[in-house]
């Protein structure tokens, strides 16, 4: 029993984070869906009717999703967010009960602020233009070209601007770097405190954690480089591993703050 809260609280946030980095990466950039896993994973012979049956049912289920996120994007969000309040508060409430108020007060506003988080970054891992169109129909045009005039810096050896990439694509660029900033730091954090509840040596928890970040980072990157139409950018490692870091630190600052005064 006493690994089995770990396990449900950090290592299957891990594994669910990998995953969806991994799916991403592997698809082209005109391809940016999950069907195609779902495919893979329920198309095996060997598995027969059982899963069969059983990928008709998760197609049809997806098939509502993405119907649901196309065309009512605005109460695709609101139901997202409401689910992972109700998550958020059965994880304060039920896995977390004997605690404090305060301290399931700041469970469930993280665990709620980092539910949200993972599903607006899936949200735009698989369809950043969808992401764009949102924010575009919704803002001033003008004033969102003049919110990003500003921004001008070389990526890759290339020049990310207004001017140079109009204001669709720095949209999409800004988001899909911000989607990577956000699912590494979240694998940075969980991959933290998942190592401490084997060791509760600091240094050696970071390090791990840190090369962790660094390797699925790496070889994200090179599946990205042999998937047609993507490239693998050395930028984008070191991007990755520094939100992983970042995560990092906030979870070693969680421990310290309220797993410490337990």
């Amino acid at each position: 029993m006493r690994m089995v809260r770990p396990f449900f609280l950090y290592w299957i946030p891990v594994i669910i984070l990998l995953i969806i980095i991994f799916t991403a990466s592997a698809q082209t950039s005109d391809q940016q869906d999950i069907q195609p896993v779902l495919d893979r994973l329920t198309d095996r012979g060997y598995m027969g009717q059982l899963l069969a049956a059983l990928q008709s049912l998760v197609s049809q289920v997806f098939s509502f999703v993405v119907t649901l996120a196309t065309f009512h994007i605005t109460v695709t969000i609101l139901i997202g967010v409401v689910f992972a309040f109700i998550v958020s508060a059965l994880i304060a409430k039920v896995i977390l009960g004997h605690g404090s108020a305060l301290r399931k007060t700041m469970i469930l506003i993280m665990t709620f602020f980092g539910l949200v988080m993972i599903g607006l970054s899936i949200w735009v891992m698989i369809n950043g233009d969808q992401a764009v169109s949102f924010i575009t129909s919704r803002l001033n045009p003008e004033r969102l070209r003049s919110l990003l005039g500003m921004i001008e810096f070389t990526y890759a050896g290339s020049i990310v601007s207004l001017e140079a990439m109009g204001l669709d694509g720095l949209l999409r660029f800004l988001f899909r770097k911000a989607a990577h900033v956000i699912l590494y730091g979240m694998l940075g954090y969980f991959l933290f405190l998942g190592i401490r509840s084997i060791s509760k040596r600091v240094g050696f928890v970071i390090s791990t954690a840190l090369l962790t970040v660094i390797a699925a980072a790496s070889l994200d990157e090179y599946q990205q480089s042999l998937t047609p139409t993507r490239s693998g950018l050395i930028e984008d490692v070191i991007l990755d591993s520094a939100a992983g870091l970042i995560g990092i630190v906030f979870a070693w600052l969680w421990v310290q703050i309220v797993w410490q005064k337990r």
